[in-house]
């Protein structure tokens, strides 16, 4: 099993620990990332606008690089939105989304409107549209003269509107094999009835996590954002687990785009660690390389590399673990994106070079 370490500092305490940690330059790891700054330099991207953090396995500092220098975070916050919603809900938290009708059932035919009550599931997909339809030829509903309405936070197709959601709703319910249901226009209306019909859970949190993260959806990534209450929720919740300096970590918008959004290699590092903890094991929330899908798989990592990694116009981040259960944060600018790209990998696969033995050192 994937070790648990403590992580020994904190921003909040410990900063200046960090920022004076010496350099040794026969460290083999501080060789290898003067050697990654240094390539960059030769492309012509400044190491003044690199953000570089390595941890060993038990959470203490391998090489640093403006550790606490905070740079556009990019899609690190989805890390952050991960640590929060574990520890408000745990791994096995489940979404909600309740389907009531006002109206009667005769014979065959629901007369009356159904009506949806959202309850944040950032991931109903056509799949749990018809798992809902089942349920409702199982009550013996076969038609209905009313309206599909919604009504609360339901969210489909990646839209977070829930008008627009329901439009995408309702042909997989009006369409669906054998049901002959008959929805008229979708529309939001201020109140739930009470009769319940079906209940339909999302699937495990961690599972939902491990598809945002993977394919950087940004519109499921704001969904259990605002089931959390806003950005600004997900920023406390993550400061006080991960112990961080308000100045290390500043969210204020849900979207990776967002200029606004900064973040330290060192308060990443945290959020990593405490990932890590939550969890046991980073690859049930994060991708694994020669595992899962997703971008991360464009570039060509060791086998076994857990990463989140993102770009925006000259902003690169990545972020994770490797096989060797070495931590790591790289976060920078450049405009030479295949460049910077293709020195990160050289980067880790050195760091994969390194022996255990320089772990100890």
């Amino acid at each position: 099993p994937v070790p648990k370490p403590p992580f020994p500092f904190s921003t909040q305490s410990s900063q200046q620990q960090w920022v004076q940690t010496p350099d040794f330059p026969s460290r083999p790891h501080q060789i290898a990332l003067a050697a990654y700054l240094n390539g960059l330099l030769q492309e012509g991207i400044l190491p003044i606008r690199q953000g570089v953090v390595l941890l060993d396995p038990q959470g203490q500092p391998l090489a640093i690089h403006q550790p606490t220098r905070t740079f556009p975070a990019v899609t690190l916050p989805q890390l952050a939105t991960s640590l929060a919603a574990l520890k408000i809900w745990g791994p096995d938290h489940r979404f909600e989304t309740r389907f009531f009708t006002e109206g009667e059932l005769r014979g065959q035919r629901l007369e009356g409107h159904l009506w949806v009550g959202g309850g944040f599931d950032p991931y109903f997909t056509s799949e749990d549209a018809r798992s809902v339809t089942r349920q409702l030829q199982n009550l013996g509903i076969q038609e209905i003269t009313g309206e599909l309405r919604i009504e609360g936070p339901f969210f489909m197709g990646g839209q977070m509107n829930p008008r627009v959601s329901g439009r995408i709703l309702q042909p997989h319910i009006d369409n669906s094999e054998g049901t002959g249901i008959e929805i008229q226009e979708a529309a939001q209306v201020p109140q739930t009835p009470g009769q319940l019909l079906v209940r339909h859970a999302s699937v495990p949190l961690q599972e939902i996590l491990k598809i945002v993260n993977t394919y950087n959806s940004q519109a499921k990534a704001e969904m259990v954002t605002a089931a959390l209450g806003g950005v600004k929720q997900v920023e406390a919740t993550v400061r006080n687990a991960a112990e961080i300096s308000p100045s290390q970590m500043l969210l204020w918008e849900g979207s990776a785009a967002s200029a606004a959004n900064r973040i330290s290699p060192l308060a990443t590092a945290q959020i990593l660690n405490q990932l890590q903890e939550q969890v046991g094991d980073l690859s049930t929330v994060l991708p694994e390389t020669g595992v899962d899908g997703g971008l991360i798989n464009r570039l060509e990592l060791p086998l076994g590399t857990v990463a989140l990694s993102g770009m925006v116009e000259d902003v690169n981040v990545l972020a994770g673990r490797l096989p060797n259960g070495v931590i790591f944060v790289l976060n920078g600018h450049g405009s030479n994106q295949e460049a910077m790209e293709r020195l990160q990998t050289r980067f880790l696969w050195d760091l994969m070079l390194i022996s255990d033995l320089s772990l100890d050192q």
